[in-house]
């Protein structure tokens, strides 16, 4: 709990950075690349993973929480801050919010923070979309262990290692398509909306494969295949959301707009857990983790659809 509230504490502070240092014009590329760089890590988190067996849980800790401190290091005393770099002074939000008088109600605390899902519906579609892809990216990340243990099982191998590498082939195609779609937004000028009508076909083609994988090596093919959608979704889901907001309110609207993928992690996993356990004792170990992924899919497909609800993104 202590390692989550800390991270996410930092991780929200770090969105708000970024528009700070980037141009408007390189947006899709940072975006892009900042998704790429937390595949990265997940890269690492996984091959960390694998070491559990050798070296021992205690030490793969103490080696990430020292990767963690350096990286935090490099980033405080390396990264100008300059509120000025980025040119969004133009971004004022939807024409809805413009010039709007503070009601009575922005005197209270909730509405001070919440204030642009109040008052700004594209960005109420931005952070529910988002939640919807989230939720069904949860369902496939949180039960891949116990689908690679109870489906795909190899002798000789370990759970935790058997799903770190199946998490490579994941991340490997989350890395190449972030930093490659970040920056086709860009150079497209500003697209944002096919990326993600491309990021939920393919995640949704991925989740319904996933219900059909009965090997270790077909798995590592699907997971790459759901990889490149969710790299595809993450290099602009960070861009869609600064082109929505008021620039001056960043901070405070990235934090809201983070939390449409942490519950996502808090809910999804009891909620999924008690479907899995019904479903297996009824019908099977096969047809609870295909009705897992079956609703990963149906979320994501929603989540794709509803992005035509955003007015003000091209």
């Amino acid at each position: 709990m202590t390692i989550q509230f800390f991270s996410n504490f930092a991780s929200t502070a770090f969105l708000a950075l970024i528009p700070d240092v980037i141009p408007k014009k390189q947006l899709g590329l940072a975006s892009g690349t900042f998704a790429a760089m937390c595949a990265v890590g997940q890269i690492i988190g996984a091959a960390a993973g694998t070491l559990v067996s050798t070296v021992g849980l205690q030490w793969v800790y103490i080696g990430l929480a020292v990767f963690f401190m350096t990286m935090t290091a490099i980033s405080v005393t390396m990264v100008t801050e300059d509120p000025n770099a980025g040119d969004y002074d133009n971004l004022t939000g939807p024409e809805e919010i413009k010039d709007k008088k503070p009601s009575t109600k922005c005197d209270d605390t909730l509405a001070l923070m919440f204030g642009s899902l109040l008052d700004n519906s594209d960005f109420r579609w931005v952070w529910f979309t988002r939640f919807l892809f989230n939720c069904g990216i949860s369902i496939v990340q949180g039960f891949l262990q116990y689908f690679v243990a109870d489906r795909i099982p190899m002798e000789g191998w370990s759970d935790t290692s058997l799903v770190s590498l199946m998490f490579v082939p994941i991340v490997i195609g989350a890395v190449i398509f972030s930093s490659l779609c970040g920056y086709l937004s860009d150079k497209w000028g500003g697209q944002r909306r096919i990326f993600v009508y491309w990021a939920g076909a393919i995640q949704i083609t991925g989740a319904i494969g996933m219900m059909f994988v009965t090997s270790f090596p077909l798995g590592l093919i699907i997971g790459f295949f759901f990889g490149a959608g969710f790299g595809t979704f993450t290099s602009i889901d960070l861009a869609i959301a600064i082109d929505v907001l008021d620039s001056k309110k960043l901070g405070r609207d990235l934090g809201i707009w983070h939390v449409s993928a942490v519950i996502p992690q808090l809910i999804m996993s009891p909620l999924c857990g008690t479907v899995l356990d019904y479903v297996r004792e009824g019908w099977g170990v096969a047809a609870g983790y295909g009705t897992l992924f079956l609703i990963a899919a149906l979320l994501m497909l929603a989540g794709t659809l509803l992005v035509a609800k955003i007015k003000n993104i091209k």
